[in-house]
């Protein structure tokens, strides 16, 4: 298979931002839809992709839909992860609601990337859903419907950081090996994206040390891993060893980030936003609107119609935001709207 080349690649910190990255290889393999290769997310036309996006809390605000990916496509964002529901914790969100929600994304150019929220914590929080359930949803006729022909449009984020504190790193590898493979089992075909374990913030690095067992269960190989940095990302020495250390090796996307994480400490989203983008990989902030007190400073925008926060701005605007540095994928052209 060919290798593939992005033009800037770790290239000096002058470059203009919207440079690096513009003239990729296309890689000569067609596919049914994202796929990795190496560490690389590549598009079902055999165009490397870097997720630069949002996340959206779907489940909570449905009846903000449109207004919210109105204003997320655009700041520029080229994907939007969100916050679905098997009925667990919140209510459910069935087919017909997740159809629709897919469609919204696609007519907008943006990368669907839903996730079922209800694990998260699990094993720590008391109320947390087992991975289980998640893949119970995926595997529902009607959930099944909705994602059918979305492999180039859609990346399956099988649970929200589904698993908590204090938990083995035995049992967050066998959790995600069962779920993998009762997934490909059943026939589904998406590229799948496995959260960090500590609230996805991996400070005890299960992950980081044993993702390559995480893949081995997928026979098509087809995994991306996510890490959300928060509190215990707070200087730019651990983000990049953490980034580093998958660079070259494994796909990584920053799968949420904000400025801060409340009274929890400081985030240094800069180095967040520069570093993933020299690396080719991907960052997602979090989140679009709605985080309850304490918790409320993590909001991109004041008002759901796009006005942004100044968490939004810096995603948004800065030399390494999302403005400068996003790329729509190449499935996305006219005729696809």
């Amino acid at each position: 298979m060919a290798g593939v080349f992005f033009v800037g690649m770790g290239g000096d910190l002058n470059d203009d931002p919207a440079a690096i990255h513009e003239s990729p290889q296309i890689w000569d393999q067609p596919a049914i839809g994202f796929h990795v290769v190496s560490d690389r997310l590549i598009d079902s036309n055999g165009v490397p992709f870097a997720m630069r996006g949002v996340n959206h809390g779907h489940v909570w605000f449905p009846e903000r839909m449109d207004e919210s990916l109105d204003a997320i496509a655009a700041t520029g964002a080229n994907c939007v992860r969100l916050v679905l529901s098997c009925g667990g914790q919140w209510r459910r969100v069935p087919g017909q609601e997740l159809a629709g929600l897919l469609d919204a994304c696609r007519r907008r150019g943006l990368v669907a990337i839903p996730e079922v929220h209800d694990c998260t914590g699990w094993g720590e929080k008391s109320d947390a859903r087992p991975m289980s359930e998640a893949v119970d949803y995926w595997l529902a006729s009607d959930i099944r419907e909705a994602m059918e022909g979305t492999e180039s449009t859609c990346i399956l984020n099988i649970a929200n950081e589904p698993i908590g504190n204090g938990v083995p790193s035995d049992i967050y590898v066998s959790e995600h090996v069962q779920a993998i493979r009762r997934l490909r089992e059943a026939g589904i075909r998406h590229c799948i994206m496995v959260d960090g374990a500590n609230w996805g913030q991996d400070w005890e690095r299960a992950m980081f040390a044993r993702a390559d067992d995480i893949l081995a269960a997928d026979p098509m190989g087809n995994v991306v891993f996510s890490v959300h940095m928060y509190e215990h990302y707070g200087t730019e020495v651990k983000v990049r060893a953490y980034l580093e250390a998958f660079r070259g090796r494994l796909p990584l996307v920053v799968g949420e980030f904000a400025a801060d994480h409340g009274a929890n400490g400081d985030v240094d989203e800069h180095s967040i936003l520069r570093l993933t983008h020299e690396n080719g990989q991907g960052c997602l902030g979090w989140s679009w609107k709605g985080n309850m007190p304490p918790l409320e400073g993590l909001d991109i925008a004041r008002t759901w119609d796009g006005e942004l926060s100044p968490w939004g701005r810096t995603l948004v605007e800065d030399r390494f935001g999302l403005r400068s540095t996003a790329r729509k994928a190449s499935v996305f052209d006219a005729r696809d709207r």
